[in-house]
């Protein structure tokens, strides 16, 4: 989907046409919600916060800069939000260890079940490891690797320099690395992420 596209949606909602901002909740909702759920570790908790974001992003469009990006836009509305639950959940004494529920998401009728089970168990280890993470840090891991962001859509959805999201991702990268490395089984599993060496893929 390009900007443009984008730009164009938000121009004929502004102009009126305000049925067509579902046309955006299609487009983002499956990114907004696993950005939530990955924050948020809970499948119910996420759609809430899913939902909110759009809510936000309609009653904010009046705001939004078009010479932007819609997407860094809106995943900066989601991120804030979603970091927002997180300190009033420590701010009313609330657990972050919870027990992992299912993620929908991850879900494949295609897969035998032995390897349903096997995928559903990494995921759980993984949600451990990225709970470990301050929550701007487990911002960035999830959308550089669940999201595909570059580097540049990171800094802008976090509003920092580029400089400070690759020194950030390089600390998270190599603290996961460490918490892969105390757990035999997950590091049987999971592909190693290196502390020393940059991302596996190539960001702009």
């Amino acid at each position: 989907m390009s900007m443009l596209e984008d730009l164009d949606l938000v121009q004929q909602i502004r102009a009126g046409d305000e049925s067509v901002f579902y046309q955006l909740v299609e487009r983002y909702q499956i990114g907004i919600y696993n950005l939530a759920f990955r924050m948020l570790d809970d499948s119910f908790a996420a759609e809430d916060a899913a939902q909110e974001v759009f809510i936000k992003a309609y009653s904010r469009l009046s705001s939004f800069d078009s010479q932007y990006s819609f997407k860094s836009w809106l995943y900066a509305i989601a991120s804030n939000h979603c970091v927002d639950i997180i300190r009033k959940r420590r701010f009313l004494f609330l657990s972050l260890d919870e027990p992992l529920s299912a993620e929908p998401a991850i879900s494949d009728p295609a897969l035998h079940p032995e390897e349903q089970v096997l995928r559903n168990e990494q995921s759980q280890q993984i949600q451990k490891l990225l709970h470990t993470l301050p929550e701007n840090d487990r911002v960035m891991i999830v959308l550089l690797y669940w999201l595909d962001c570059s580097y540049d859509e990171i800094a802008k959805i976090t509003q920092t320099s580029i400089s400070a999201v690759k020194s950030r991702l390089h600390r998270a990268r190599a603290t996961l690395a460490q918490q892969m490395q105390a757990q035999p089984s997950a590091s049987k599993r999971i592909p190693k992420i290196s502390p020393t060496t940059p991302a596996t893929l190539a960001k702009g």
